[in-house]
């Protein structure tokens, strides 16, 4: 049996993927909008980072950096983390579980985006410069 696709290893966590590999995405723009915040319950500020760009090395980075920092994107997953980790950048990680809410805001009008989905969701989130302000697509 199997389905040939290795286990990944998550945070101490190893998911054997016991149905095979799959995956769905789906980029959103939310047009207008300065600042995101949402997606899951973290021990860091409100506003959500860029996680794409140039990955600091960890000697450089500061204490509980933005996860862009560290070129990690958001992870939603259900799971409640006990003694969720507050070494050095990972307090970023969710604490308990999934919220998949993103919300945005800016100088116009707000903008939400509910990502109904029962499976693991990476997010990145990017911003553009340009218009009339900065878009975070997801």
């Amino acid at each position: 049996g199997g389905t040939g696709a290795e286990p990944e290893e998550f945070a101490g966590h190893v998911d054997t993927i016991p149905n095979g590999r799959c995956s769905v995405g789906m980029d959103v723009r939310l047009a207008g909008c300065s600042h995101a915040y949402g997606l899951s319950e973290r021990a860091t500020p409100l506003p959500l980072h860029d996680t794409k760009g140039p990955k600091t090395p960890p000697e450089c980075l500061p204490d509980n950096p933005p996860p862009g920092a560290r070129g990690e994107p958001y992870r939603l997953y259900n799971l409640d983390v006990f003694g969720y980790d507050t070494r050095l950048g990972f307090g970023y990680q969710p604490l308990y579980g999934s919220v998949p809410l993103l919300l945005g805001s800016g100088g116009g009008p707000a903008t939400g985006v509910l990502w109904l989905n029962p499976s693991e969701t990476l997010v990145d989130l990017e911003t553009e410069a340009g218009g009339g302000g900065a878009n975070k697509p997801l």
